[in-house]
């Protein structure tokens, strides 16, 4: 059914359908993993960015994941329905988690993350008494590329049904020649949930490049900061495989570059990054990185 929708959604298009959906107060927006988002849809503080990345073309590496969040709202009470469609079939692996979010510091932050179908339908939310209107419902999607997958463009979708109307978020995902090695996530301490975005990231960066081990703990559930710091796990592994042809300073020496600090040890004293950013500063990192474990001799899509 989901693909059929999306064949139909792609013809009338130019005829407005998917603009007079918005216009009534449906929207579905994709995000990166480091913008948080609250009830109503809105970035958190300590995440935001000037310019935030648009998520239209996502580069994905081979045997690892990628991550966003998902935000679909609409006028209180009203049913809705969800679907992530892929074409070609079964390209990657795709997972939706809920969003619960905890009130803290006067703010709605998520922390935690139940598993959600695909499609999944729900009522948007109405507003708790005496409290703020909220109209959005948040997922993380999670997305991972099996080890094998051939390098290519793909196309995935969010379509979001209400009523009679529809609205489509598409992307157009890179996948490339860029392979994640088999690792091991391991315990460790999770910053606040007061922490901006990319916190539970500097934990294995700081560890590989600074030396500096993470804090003891255990990772008990599924939570925003815990995968956020899987997809960085993963990230270092792919770093210490490229040592072999990029040196084991790579990693730093890129840091360096994208922050502005003089020294590893000045940005491992005090891991600054450029505010312009905000917590996407990482991004710029990754992209670094999945473009020096490309195949050379390859072309990437």
């Amino acid at each position: 059914m989901a693909r059929d929708v999306g064949a139909l959604l792609h013809l009338v298009a130019a005829g407005g359908i998917l603009l007079s959906a918005c216009a009534l107060g449906q929207e579905v927006v994709v995000r990166s993993e480091f913008q948080r988002m609250d009830r109503q849809g809105v970035v958190l503080p300590s995440d935001r960015s000037e310019s935030p990345r648009e998520i239209l073309s996502p580069a994905l590496a081979r045997n690892g994941y990628a991550s966003f969040h998902v935000v679909v709202s609409g006028p209180p009470g009203e049913v809705y329905y969800m679907y992530v469609v892929q074409n070609p079939d079964d390209t990657v692996e795709t997972a939706l988690y809920r969003e619960l979010h905890e009130n803290r510091a006067g703010l709605a932050r998520p922390y935690r993350l139940v598993p959600a179908g695909n499609p999944s339908s729900g009522k948007f939310p109405t507003a708790p008494p005496g409290g703020p209107e909220w109209t959005a419902e948040v997922f993380w999607l999670d997305v991972r590329v099996p080890p094998t997958q051939t390098s290519q463009r793909m196309r995935l979708e969010v379509q979001l049904n209400v009523g009679s109307r529809w609205i489509i978020y598409p992307m157009e995902p890179r996948i490339l020649t860029t392979t994640v090695p088999d690792h091991q996530e391991t315990d460790a301490a999770l910053p606040g949930i007061e922490a901006p975005a990319d916190a539970p990231a500097l934990g294995p960066l700081l560890a590989y490049v600074c030396g500096k081990p993470e804090g003891a703990g255990k990772l008990d559930g599924l939570t925003v900061p815990r995968l956020i710091r899987r997809n960085a796990v993963q990230d270092v592994a792919l770093a210490r495989q490229l040592e072999a042809k990029r040196g084991r300073g790579f990693l730093s020496s890129q840091i360096l570059e994208i922050t502005g600090a003089p020294s590893r040890d000045a940005w491992c004293a005090s891991p600054a990054h450029p505010r312009k950013w905000g917590a996407e500063w990482y991004l710029h990192l990754r992209d670094r990185l999945y473009r020096a474990g490309a195949d050379p001799n390859a072309e990437e899509p």
